[in-house]
């Protein structure tokens, strides 16, 4: 019996390389596992959004963004055999929004999206993004009352 295995580059991190990953029924539950623990905090990310803007709230927030950035390191690392400088030399080249994409890249494709599938939707996403920069929404006005 063969397990499915994915050729995912990691050269989005600014790493020439590409890694097997198999996707087995263990690699699929820590998959899961990890992603019920971005929504977890992303949940509580957005219930600090809320609260009212002092030192404290700003500290949990803090706190809450380094925990999402750590679960991130963690899977990237334990998933894709990044060693410790290869980590560091990520970190050190990319931005926030490129780490953000090319992590978004490698759990898609763990998750069966080939690369093909991924640019269709980056380029839909592109499109989408810049249509709304040309047709920003005019605000619903609704129903106008016309009598003075």
């Amino acid at each position: 019996m063969a397990n499915d295995v994915e050729k995912i580059k990691l050269n989005k991190f600014g790493i020439r390389r590409t890694v097997s990953v198999k996707i087995t029924v263990g690699q699929i539950d820590r998959l899961q596992d990890f992603t019920m623990t971005m929504l977890e905090l992303e949940l509580k990310r957005d219930e600090l959004l809320e609260q009212p803007d002092d030192v404290k709230s700003n500290l949990d927030f803090l706190i809450n963004e380094k925990n999402i950035q750590k679960a991130q390191r963690e899977f990237l690392q334990n998933n894709f055999k990044i060693t410790d400088e290869e980590l560091q030399d990520i970190l050190e080249s990319i931005s926030k929004k490129q780490f953000e994409e090319a992590f978004g890249y490698v759990t898609d494709r763990m998750r069966g999206v080939t690369d093909e599938q991924y640019n269709l939707a980056v380029k839909m996403e592109e499109r989408r993004a810049k249509e709304e920069a040309e047709n920003p929404k005019e605000e619903e006005t609704g129903s106008e009352d016309l009598t003075d």
